[in-house]
């Protein structure tokens, strides 16, 4: 496979960035911007993948003014502009964004906005039914990563069950593959290694040439470490990553199914499972929950909640660790690794004290 050198060319970065932007502008065309953003309206600009669309969107629709925020606390203090012409009308973001803007107690007038993208972070099915309801606006789940942007979304006139249920098509010249471990394409349905290639997609790693090799397939398709299935229709539905599922005792726990079901509990404004050693099974299941406001969450609540959805046992968390909020990386993915550390310390000073 003959992949483009990492050594800095402008050429190469200009030709990068027109891929960049054909896609984006694609993207418009699904979402029909003329329910999104245009003149005398305004774009969320939340950084990332998020402010390289924003901007193209600013050059597209000139008089849309963006307006740029670094945290979902500045997203809920700007949710109403000082004027009417600067209401924000379209905007992009990772799941906490899209939770805190939903769950969040506010008497800001919200219904200006028309279109919300999450994409960055797996988004609970849940969580997609409550914002339409509580935003009133479009919600689109997608799917991207820096090596290749946004690569998958839904459109405004997709079925319901794909918008609520699925992470969206890929974009014009965006192609997906879910393989098994032999790279051979799975049936549709079934779960495997997502693969994509695209002219977004990345020319590589700065000066990193052998990672950049490792992390794509010998006909140049690039690993994204994500789980997903596509279902009959093109419709890709991520699972989780490669490296995000717990080996109970040899048994696969598909963390994304858990966190999706635990995620309509009503007493639940967040959750994130991980992984916690044991010295018998290597790893169980341990449940980190952000309570609603005044809501009180016990373990016996998660394992009621998901036998009722009828989930196998193994499946169950095994323990809870309530917390207030997640430690996030700046792009709003949750730092599992830190959940993981914490609990993998908390379960070693309980084994050093006296019983």
């Amino acid at each position: 496979m003959a992949l483009a050198s990492t050594v800095w060319d402008a050429n190469l970065y200009l030709k990068f960035a027109d891929a960049r932007t054909r896609p984006a502008l694609d993207l418009m065309g699904r979402l029909d911007p003329a329910n999104a953003a245009r003149p005398g309206h305004a774009i969320y600009d939340l950084g990332c993948g998020a402010g390289n669309i924003s901007r193209i969107l600013a050059e597209r629709f000139p008089g849309a003014p963006v307006v740029g925020i670094d945290s979902s606390e500045q997203m809920l203090e700007k949710a109403r502009g000082q004027t009417v012409d600067k209401r924000v009308t379209f905007t992009m973001g990772a799941t906490p964004f899209l939770r805190d803007l939903t769950y969040v107690r506010t008497e800001r007038d919200l219904s200006s906005l028309r279109v919300f993208i999450s994409a960055g972070a797996p988004i609970p099915r849940q969580l997609v039914k409550d914002a339409r309801e509580r935003l009133r606006c479009a919600i689109s789940a997608g799917w991207g990563m820096t090596e290749n942007g946004l690569a998958t979304c839904n459109g405004l006139t997709d079925p319901e069950e794909k918008v609520i249920g699925t992470d969206g098509l890929p974009l014009p010249g965006m192609a997906l593959r879910v393989v098994d471990d032999a790279e051979r394409d799975v049936p549709t349905g079934s779960e495997g290694d997502l693969l994509v290639k695209g002219p977004a997609q990345f020319v590589g790693y700065w000066k990193r040439p052998e990672f950049t090799r490792e992390g794509h397939t010998s006909d140049g398709w690039f690993k994204t470490g994500d789980r997903a299935t596509l279902d009959p229709d093109g419709y890709v539905s991520i699972t989780g990553r490669s490296k995000d599922v717990i080996i109970r005792g040899g048994e696969n726990i598909p963390v994304a199914e858990v966190e999706n079901a635990l995620f309509t509990h009503p007493k639940i404004a967040g959750v994130a499972v991980v992984a916690m050693p044991d010295p018998r099974l290597q790893e169980r299941a341990c449940a980190f929950v952000i309570p609603k406001d005044g809501e009180t969450v016990t373990l016996a609540d998660l394992v009621a909640h998901l036998d009722a959805r009828q989930l196998a046992k193994m499946k169950f968390p095994e323990r809870l660790e309530i917390v207030s909020e997640f430690p996030m990386t700046p792009s709003g993915k949750v730092q599992k690794y830190r959940l993981r550390q914490i609990v993998k310390e908390k379960i070693e000073t309980e084994a050093r004290q006296p019983r």
